[in-house]
């Protein structure tokens, strides 16, 4: 493990010293390849929103496959993959169609894994500010039983924002919180 973190770390250095970042949905750069590096070697911990950002293989995990592909998206040999934010708690997942939205796009979430009895206790999406108080919710939407798509607007202003899962309806509160994905309005990061 330590040989191909050496490796992909002089990689970094090379590539770093020429080329700027391309990517299809997402800019990354050659210091993004090297976080991931750190995490991987167990010097540092991703947040929740790097660890959407960077998986861009999509199998859950950020490993040292993810940082080789950000050099090759650096290096221009190949475009960046869509990334699929994806959060999974227990029994409940919920995943957006994408990472980034226009102003008042429309959002399609899947959500999974809420039964008749979650819905009637009060199961609630919101979309808040990133890192606001449970009380701050910007809008709020009923998932659906089981597995569904539901559609939510994208707020009408630029930023980084997040989409809340909680068991139980307003007032929403730490007890009721479930899990949280980031997504961003106006390519804000």
């Amino acid at each position: 493990m330590k040989k191909i973190v050496s490796s992909l770390l002089i990689a970094i250095m090379i590539l770093s010293s020429a080329l700027p970042a391309a990517a299809s949905n997402i800019t990354y750069s050659t210091s993004d390849a090297m976080t991931i590096l750190r995490d991987v070697a167990g010097t540092m911990s991703l947040t929740p929103q790097q660890r959407t950002r960077f998986d861009l293989n999509n199998d859950g995990d950020i490993t040292t496959a993810d940082a080789l592909i950000i050099l090759r998206v650096v290096a221009g040999l190949q475009e960046a993959p869509e990334v699929t934010p994806t959060v999974s708690e227990g029994d409940f997942t919920v995943i957006l169609n994408k990472p980034d939205y226009v102003r008042n796009e429309t959002m399609q979430v899947t959500v999974s894994g809420l039964t008749q009895r979650d819905i009637n206790i009060g199961a609630t999406i919101a979309v808040y500010n990133s890192g606001a108080a449970h009380k701050d919710s910007l809008m709020t939407r009923t998932p659906p039983v089981g597995e569904g798509v539901i559609e939510i607007p994208a707020p009408s202003r630029n930023g980084v924002f997040e989409l809340r899962l909680y068991s139980t309806g307003s007032p929403f509160r730490e007890e009721s919180f479930i899990m949280s994905i980031t997504f961003t309005v106006g390519g804000a990061r």
